[in-house]
């Protein structure tokens, strides 16, 4: 009988806690905030019936020629097809940024593959020629990109 009153009161206190947590979020009332403090009432909101919402897509950077010219550019290089270990292919990511007259800068292998491997991704994007920069209203500008180069392995 004794541990068995123990063993209730242990149970007990184990949700003890848990109502200590549920009744402290609690409110039974709300206090108004003196007048002094309060804020005035926002003015009413009139629709804008004659306003139009634009989003403006300005032009992405561009390889010379265009995507077709860029993978004859990344598959004129060669490696060494070991370096892909068992996989049919692998794809890494480089990240650069294209200045507003067209030189690739800040050039880096965001999503590596192999130290070979990212030497020769490193290598494809800094023997690329200029690029088309992108505009905005203004001119030509800056803009950091972002793509994949793919290495396959070719079926001989």
């Amino acid at each position: 009988m004794i541990s068995g009153s123990i063993i209730v009161g242990y149970q007990h206190m184990k949700i003890l806690p848990l109502l200590f947590i549920v009744f402290s979020f609690h409110s039974t009332g709300q206090i108004a905030p003196p007048p002094e403090l309060e804020l005035p009432s926002p003015e009413p909101v009139t629709p804008w019936n004659d306003s139009i919402i634009q989003f403006i897509n300005y032009p992405e950077p561009e390889y010379p020629g265009g995507i077709i010219e860029l993978r004859k550019h990344i598959q004129s290089y060669d490696f060494n097809p070991d370096w892909l270990d068992s996989f049919p292919q692998k794809r890494g990511y480089v990240s650069c940024i294209v200045e507003a007259d067209g030189r690739l800068m800040d050039i880096k292998v965001v999503r590596g593959i192999s130290p070979e491997l990212d030497d020769v991704m490193l290598r494809i994007v800094e023997e690329m020629p200029r690029w088309i920069p992108a505009r905005d209203n203004y001119g030509p500008v800056r803009m950091r990109i972002r793509f994949p180069i793919i290495f396959t392995r070719s079926e001989e």
